[in-house]
């Protein structure tokens, strides 16, 4: 059975934090807002167990500072890009490119 949530982004403070202690795993956090992707990443993050999943859809490939620390915050999180879904039809063939991440 699939449920859907609806939060609003803009603060994390939003989230309910009951809610996501008590989700079953495994999880698969797809984010398609492309706002605050890292604080939003940042928080989720620590409700995924081994295995999970948090895809950041339509990811921009500019190198910029926030991007740069925003990476360098997801390997601190133990997520590894899992490829088997990034290089499926091609490296990086996606509109998730480098960011299919797996909770290690």
């Amino acid at each position: 059975m699939l449920k859907f949530h609806q939060v609003d982004l803009s603060d994390v403070s939003n989230f309910d934090q009951d809610l996501l202690v008590n989700l079953p795993h495994p999880w698969i956090v797809v984010d398609d807002a492309n706002i605050e992707i890292f604080p939003v990443f940042s928080y989720l993050s620590q409700f995924l167990l081994s295995g999970d999943y948090y895809v950041i859809e339509d990811a921009t490939m500019r190198a910029d500072k926030e991007i740069i620390d925003g990476l360098e915050l997801v390997e601190q999180s133990r997520f590894l890009v899992d490829t088997y879904y990034t290089d499926a039809f091609g490296t990086n063939l996606t509109c998730a490119p480098n960011a299919w991440l797996r909770k290690s």
